[in-house]
């Protein structure tokens, strides 16, 4: 018993003893773990989404693209003007996302093709959120805006100190988000909409 435990401790030391020369020698003990890989030809920052056994993210070479999970093989790519880093949101067979070109976007999951776009005034790298019919995101113009998913026409925007890089949340009737500014902003979205539709009549 006790010459089977010295045994089995040798083999251990023995094992990592091999391995500590091999990173001394500068060798790769690093075992490949990925099931496969997915090539745009430039660097990737955009965190993707998953949805039906596709995966949606955005690169620098302006496309936001559409990687079935099965085949491996992009089912379609939507090209933009600008860098796309927003991670993109899915919804009702659409796929919400920002472009470093100003716009935000609502593209067709099936077809790859668009609805609408919506236009800000710089670039738009937050991710949007989508609650009760309005798709929420910041811009690097210095607003929260507020549009409808179906229309694309602007429902109210918030102007706050500086850039709104943050990705806001929807949680009770509040959209939470971060300015450049240095504040975290709480807007009650029903009374900021009455204030601001009063302030347009």
């Amino acid at each position: 018993m006790v010459m089977k435990k010295i045994q089995q401790i040798t083999e251990v030391l023995e094992k990592l003893e091999t391995e500590v020369k091999a990173l001394a020698a500068g060798e790769n003990l690093v075992v490949k773990k990925e099931k496969w890989k997915f090539e745009t030809g430039q660097w990737i920052s955009s965190p993707p989404v998953v949805s039906d056994g596709v995966v949606y993210f955005g690169s620098k070479d302006g496309h936001l693209y559409a990687v079935s999970i099965r085949t491996k093989k992009a089912k379609w790519k939507f090209k933009t003007e600008g860098i796309v880093k927003s991670s993109p949101t899915v919804s009702n067979g659409m796929v919400y996302f920002g472009s470093y070109d100003g716009h935000l976007y609502a593209v067709d999951i099936k077809t790859g093709k668009e609805k609408w776009r919506f236009r800000t005034d710089r670039e738009v790298s937050s991710s949007p959120a989508i609650s009760d019919g309005t798709v929420y995101f910041g811009s690097w113009d210095k607003h929260l805006y507020a549009v409808d998913i179906k229309t694309g026409k602007e429902k109210w925007k918030l102007k706050t100190g500086n850039y709104v890089y943050s990705s806001p949340v929807i949680s009770e009737g509040m959209v939470y988000f971060g300015s450049g500014d240095g504040y975290l902003y709480a807007v009650d979205i029903k009374k900021y909409k009455k204030e601001t539709q009063t302030e347009k009549a």
